[in-house]
């Protein structure tokens, strides 16, 4: 007789049930959707990579890389290479293969910036919990070769919107902090580890060790004891240098523009050694777990640096997909079909980049679907932009329109074109779209001579 069995998943994994893969797709095509909208490219890396790709990224020191790592052991060892059988293991975060790829084909000669979005599994040896497992899914957007402080919050809010489209963004909050940089960061590790050295002995056996090796995972932990520690903590935040202040103040500038509920978070530095500068993670505002981020990220401007490429300043976020589905399901959200894009708004200038801050976010408050992308300069580019996106309309914001507060309309499907008030915008698109289908509009080869434009402002 064969042995019975209750065979069961591993520890820490699940199943995608057929009657739940419709929720997983909806999530899924709703990243995918505004990831296009705003002009990212789906990159798709190895489940597996080599050790060094995450040490070297995420840090020796980290709890990661020291206790949370699947190795991958080969049935042939590659003699004719010298390969290590022990060197490969499962990925357990996208950023640093996405670098990896990036140097590994030449992406630093595409027009910069490079913007990626990828959707898969991601794999931690850690204890499972709630929103918590060892093979977990992330859907995660990276932007390499831009270090305006206006996509820091453009990343943030494009990750609002995604949690708007799927309904769960009411009660939602913005956890934010500044890293600082290589200038500024010694002089706040020495005064934080000056605080923590005579608490030394209260401190969870791993925190101290973290204390030689690595004082800002400290602020990560969460252990009570540590936890208590953590409230007199020196903030960060006093340490920076005036750069990085400058840096910080125009992201939160901005964010305020498009209207994005944040708090400022002082002992926020999340756990890996590449975040530089800004950092950020999205929660419930009541969910008072430990584990409570529905995602995050930040900037990682020297991490290119160190596995050999040239500067390169980036920033990116991880979406944690079950988390996500999870707060669905607790708020019973039924699955709508996705609409299509309604309007793309082109800036042309610093001054109409304000002003499309503040439209797109008046957009989406009232129900409309508004994409951009602030960090291109070029009509034409954000014309084809636009096209690729299948939106109906345009609205073009040059510096004259911003001074007058006016925008020019343009009809994609009908290629025409007129100028109306800025504080009209809601009410002539709503109507122009009543009646309208709302399914993707196929792009189309379209006029994008820059002189027809600039004649008609």
């Amino acid at each position: 007789m064969p042995e019975k069995r209750d065979w069961r998943s591993p520890r820490g994994t699940h199943d995608i049930l057929p009657e739940n893969e419709a929720l997983w797709r909806y999530v899924r095509d709703t990243i995918a959707h505004r990831a296009s909208g705003f002009g990212y490219g789906r990159l798709e890396t190895p489940i597996f990579e080599e050790r060094d790709v995450f040490s070297k990224a995420i840090g020796e020191a980290t709890d990661i890389i020291q206790k949370e790592m699947f190795e991958v052991r080969r049935a042939i060892e590659e003699k004719e290479t010298g390969a290590d059988r022990d060197n490969l293991i499962l990925r357990p975060e996208g950023t640093a293969a996405v670098v990896r790829a990036y140097l590994e084909h030449g992406m630093h000669t595409w027009p910069q910036p490079v913007k990626l979005w990828y959707f898969g599994p991601m794999f931690r040896a850690e204890r499972p919990q709630r929103g918590r497992y060892r093979q977990f899914w992330q859907g995660g957007l990276e932007i390499l070769g831009d270090d305006d402080p206006t996509t820091d919050a453009l990343l943030i809010y494009l990750f609002w919107q995604i949690l708007g489209d799927l309904g769960i963004r009411e009660g939602l909050i913005v956890d934010i902090n500044s890293m600082g940089c290589p200038t500024c960061r010694p002089k706040y590790r020495k005064t934080l580890t000056a605080y923590y050295q005579p608490h030394q002995e209260k401190l969870c056996p791993a925190c101290q060790n973290r204390l030689t090796k690595n004082p800002l995972r400290l602020l990560d932990c969460k252990e009570e004891a540590c936890q208590n520690l953590k409230k007199d903590a020196p903030q960060l935040f006093d340490s920076i240098c005036t750069a990085c202040r400058e840096h910080f103040r125009i992201v939160l500038e901005s964010l305020d523009e498009l209207g994005v509920v944040y708090n400022l978070k002082a002992t926020l530095v999340r756990g890996f050694d590449y975040y530089t500068r800004t950092t950020f993670e999205i929660r419930a505002i009541d969910d008072t777990r430990s584990q409570n981020a529905l995602g995050g990220g930040g900037r990682y401007d020297g991490l290119l640096e160190q596995f050999g490429g040239k500067a390169t300043p980036a920033i990116g976020l991880a979406i944690g997909i079950e988390r996500v589905i999870l707060r669905l399901q607790d708020l019973n959200i039924a699955i709508p079909s996705l609409p299509a894009g309604d309007v793309f708004v082109i800036q042309l200038g610093e001054r109409a980049k304000k002003a499309c801050f503040n439209l797109v976010a008046r957009l989406g408050d009232q129900g409309l679907s508004a994409l951009c992308q602030p960090g291109k300069d070029s009509l034409k580019t954000q014309l084809r932009l636009a096209d690729r996106a299948g939106v109906r309309f345009t609205l073009i914001i040059g510096q004259r329109e911003a001074l007058d507060e006016t925008a020019i309309l343009r009809n994609m499907v009908e290629a025409t074109q007129e100028t109306i008030m800025q504080s009209e915008i809601v009410e002539v698109l709503t109507e122009r779209l009543r009646g309208v289908s709302r399914a993707r509009r196929e792009p189309t080869i379209i006029d994008t001579d820059e002189e027809s434009f600039s004649e008609s402002r």
